[in-house]
């Protein structure tokens, strides 16, 4: 595994006389103490030393530049991704797929953009599953919007059921009151005791 280097060295026979050509020598080496390079355009020469694999006959040195080919990424290359004009671009360093607007999932097939209003109540978290999503809900709270808290009723059962005069209901059915106002329902004026003080 990994990237190796083979050079067959050949004779140069005369082809008039329709000689053979004959192997002299055949070389092998991995190159993993080798640096490799993101492209052509940065790829520096290295000089490796090579020995015959059949004994004595003949050592070669060779300058060398190794770098990925085109939509190969990774320490080793060892990543494959072609970029997708319409789903995905490929990360230039890892070559993980980094999916387009709109598409989602780890090979950016999904074009169901249902996480993308970010649906889960309640610190839910939302994954896209098949064409649609599932919510994966935070401890205590269910439903298909973990929209069920651990009274086992919804916030909008619950806030029905109160009546938060001057604020809004929460998602756990308290109510929490505008800016000047407070108790329980906010419906008293915060601002009514600083008033009386200020006369």
């Amino acid at each position: 595994t990994g990237i190796g280097l083979i050079v067959e060295v050949l004779d140069i026979d005369d082809v008039s006389n329709r000689t053979i050509h004959d192997s002299i020598d055949f070389y092998g080496r991995t190159l993993l103490d080798l640096k490799i390079y993101k492209s052509a355009e940065t790829a520096e020469m290295q000089r490796i030393y090579l020995r015959s694999l059949f004994g004595a006959y003949t050592n070669l040195t060779a300058d060398i530049s190794l770098y990925c080919s085109p939509n190969y990424y990774g320490n080793n290359c060892e990543m494959v991704c072609i970029p997708n004009e319409q789903r995905y671009d490929c990360d230039l360093i890892t070559g993980q797929k980094i999916c387009k607007h709109g598409y989602f999932g780890a090979d950016c097939l999904s074009d169901v953009p249902a996480c993308e209003e970010e649906p889960c109540l309640n610190n839910g978290t939302c994954v896209v599953y098949l064409r649609s999503y599932l919510c994966r809900c935070s401890k205590g709270y269910s439903g298909r919007t973990c929209e069920i808290g651990p009274t086992g009723k919804s916030a909008e059962q619950i806030c029905n059921r109160i009546n938060c005069v001057h604020g809004d209901c929460s998602e756990n059915g308290k109510c929490i009151c505008h800016d000047g106002w407070t108790l329980e329902y906010c419906n008293q004026s915060s601002l009514m005791g600083i008033f009386y003080l200020l006369l």
